[in-house]
């Protein structure tokens, strides 16, 4: 049941974050922005899913396809002990544009496989970490989730050090398998 509670939040927190990254907003005052998108295919879960069981990942979960404001394919694998969701997304939203959204805090820049990779504070939109990384024509992502207390679990993330720190093991598990293109 605590585990439950823990991936709800946090399919909750990446909800939230998916919603404040659309670019809509209830402020009919506010400038329209435009969104550069790209054609994006491979799914999240494919590449990974072995990489990751063999790290701790239950089974992957398919998310549904998102189409705004630009092309975004989802999986998410659950982690016990810490207890969270780690995800991986594929974005048809080209990375400089990724990293320049100024609601997600770069914490450190740096170089993975040959591709850029960003670590990031999203805590302006939703209490979580996400790495993104360069991957022509898009870019990859992985988010975790954390929840600050006092609504915690026993075994639950509570802090961005802690949720950043488990998004980069996922991060060096799926280093080997990272692919060449979206």
């Amino acid at each position: 049941m605590k585990r439950i509670a823990s991936v709800v939040s946090i399919l909750a927190g990446i909800a939230a974050l998916a919603a404040g990254c659309s670019g809509e907003t209830d402020n009919a005052a506010s400038p329209a922005t435009t969104v550069t998108t790209v054609a994006v295919s491979l799914d999240p879960c494919e590449p990974f899913a072995t990489a990751l069981a063999a790290g701790g990942y239950d089974t992957p979960r398919r998310r549904p396809d998102r189409t705004t404001p630009y092309p975004e394919l989802s999986c998410g694998f659950a982690h016990d002990n810490p207890g969270y969701s780690a995800g991986i997304y594929v974005m048809g939203k080209p990375y400089e544009d990724v990293v320049a959204d100024d609601r997600l805090v770069e914490r450190e820049p740096r170089t993975v496989a040959g591709h850029d990779v960003s670590i990031g504070d999203a805590s302006a939109v939703s209490d979580m970490c996400i790495i993104s990384i360069d991957i022509p024509p898009g870019t990859l992502q992985i988010r975790v989730g954390y929840v600050p207390p006092p609504i915690t679990q026993p075994d639950a993330l509570t802090t961005i050090d802690q949720a950043c720190a488990e998004a980069e093991k996922v991060l060096d598990i799926i280093t080997p398998v990272l692919p060449d293109q979206l």
